[in-house]
C-alpha cells in the first residue's frame, strides 16, 4: 500500500511539473493578451538583480532598463527586462529615431517593485503607462522555449524512471540516465528564467 501511494505521489508531482512547464511555455509563446509593442526612443540601464540558491550559490542575474518614449511635451517610461547589452544592440545599431520593442508584460517581484518605486519619482510630463508594478520582458520567447525544453527533459526523466522501475536488473544506463536528464531539465529551467 505504501509503495502504491508513493508511486502515485511521484507520478502526480511529475505530471504537475511537466504540465506547468509545457503549458506556461506554450501560453507565453501564443498569448496575445499581454504582448506589447512600443516605439522607444532610448533605453538606459536601471538596475541589476542577482539571484542565488540558499544565498550562497549565484544562479542568475536580471538586468532592468528604463525605456523612454519621448514626445514633445511628455515622456512615457517603461521598465524593461532584457540581456546585459540589449540597449546597446537595439539602439546603437540603428539610425532610426525609434526602435520597435515587442515584449511580454509581466508583474515585477515585490522587492524589485519597491526599489523602482523608491527610485522613480513623479515629475510633470513623465508618465508610467504600466506604473512600476509591471515590466516588459524582451526575452520572453527564449524563456518560453527553455520551459518547453525543460518540460520535455522532465518527461524523458519520468519515462526513463518508469522503465528502470519496470525492468528488473536494468542496466547501468537506465540507472544513471534519469538523473542526468533530471539535472539537465533543472539547469535548462533555471537558465531560461534569467
Amino acid at each position: 500500500m505504501k509503495e502504491k501511494l508513493r508511486n502515485g505521489l511521484l507520478i502526480l508531482v511529475a505530471v504537475l511539473i511537466v504540465g506547468y512547464l509545457c503549458v506556461a511555455g506554450v501560453l507565453e509563446l501564443t498569448s496575445q493578451n499581454n504582448r506589447v509593442t512600443v516605439e522607444m526612443t532610448i533605453a538606459e540601464p536601471a538596475m541589476d538583480v542577482e539571484h542565488s540558491a540558499m544565498g550562497i550559490i549565484p544562479i542568475g542575474k536580471e538586468h532592468y532598463f528604463l525605456g523612454f518614449v519621448v514626445g514633445e511635451e511628455s515622456a512615457d517610461v517603461y521598465v524593461v527586462r532584457a540581456g546585459t547589452d540589449w540597449a546597446d544592440k537595439a539602439f546603437g545599431s540603428t539610425d532610426e529615431d525609434t526602435v520597435t520593442v515587442t515584449a511580454l508584460k509581466k508583474r515585477l517581484d515585490y522587492d524589485v517593485e519597491q526599489e523602482f518605486a523608491a527610485e522613480l519619482t513623479e515629475a510633470e510630463g513623465i508618465n508610467y503607462p504600466f506604473g512600476v508594478s509591471y515590466y516588459l520582458d524582451v526575452n520572453y520567447q527564449f524563456a518560453a522555449v527553455m520551459k518547453l525544453v525543460a518540460g520535455v527533459l522532465f518527461l524523458v526523466t519520468a519515462v526513463l524512471a518508469v522503465l528502470r522501475k519496470l525492468g528488473n536488473g536494468a542496466g547501468k544506463v537506465l540507472t544513471v540516465l534519469p538523473a542526468i536528464t533530471c539535472v539537465a531539465g533543472l539547469l535548462v529551467a533555471v537558465f531560461g528564467m534569467w
